[in-house]
């Protein structure tokens, strides 16, 4: 079983609450993705770092993997720095970017992950300040005379 929703449904304004989906989805073993392309925001927050578990290499957290807080580094900045223009252009203003030491090695950008366990570890509600930026951008740009799209 795949639950697959909106985080936020631009056509009729509706916010679902993924962390309470997703803590109910993992509970009951269901596989569950989130297509926050509307939700898009430019936020910067304390990461979760992920460990890997004893004797294994891979830091999926589904492979046994933990996650920790991570602070963003000056390494991680400039990464961001390089690719933001791009990402901008794109309209992806919402993504999840997984970097090993100063590698970009992946770029989430249909379902960015880890909102609950970044959540947990930094004592953020992240859906909140995604929400806030839509709402003033939406503002600007009806007050710009825009089409908000």
């Amino acid at each position: 079983i795949l639950v697959s929703i909106m985080h936020v449904n631009n056509e009729i304004g509706t916010i679902n609450d993924i962390a309470a989906i997703g803590e109910l989805t993992r509970a009951s073993g269901i596989l569950f993705h989130v297509d926050a392309a509307q939700s898009t925001g430019k936020v910067e927050i304390d990461l979760e770092k992920r460990i890997p578990a004893e004797g294994d290499f891979r830091t999926n957290i589904h492979a046994g993997a933990s996650a920790a807080k991570h602070e963003i580094t000056d390494s991680d900045r400039r990464i961001c720095e390089q690719i933001k223009d791009r990402l901008v252009k794109d309209r992806l203003f919402f993504v999840g970017v997984d970097i090993i030491g100063d590698k970009l090695v992946e770029i989430n950008v249909v379902s960015p992950g880890g909102i609950p366990r970044i959540n947990r570890l930094s004592n953020l509600k992240i859906e909140a300040r995604v929400i806030d930026w839509v709402e003033d951008r939406v503002r600007r740009r009806r007050s710009e005379g825009s089409q908000v799209s």
